[in-house]
């Protein structure tokens, strides 16, 4: 594995742990929480979403270009 591929793989590892981690967050307070700390927990899991599948395209797109 080459040195690029694994520094995009720990950076989309590390993404997804983020988004699940904001998933959980975001479940365990689904009708609990007041709607604005809902709605703020909801875009932060949004953008740990968007996150993840940037780094998971670059991750892709590198393996593509590379054959590695």
């Amino acid at each position: 594995m080459c040195e690029e591929k694994r520094r995009l793989l720990t950076e989309y590892e590390a993404a997804t742990q983020a988004y699940f981690r904001a998933m959980n967050e975001l479940r365990a307070k689904m009708g609990t929480s007041p709607k604005a700390e809902y709605d703020q927990l909801f875009k932060a899991t949004e953008a740990a979403h968007t996150i993840s599948e940037i780094k998971r395209a670059a991750l892709l797109k590198h393996v593509q270009e590379h054959k590695c």
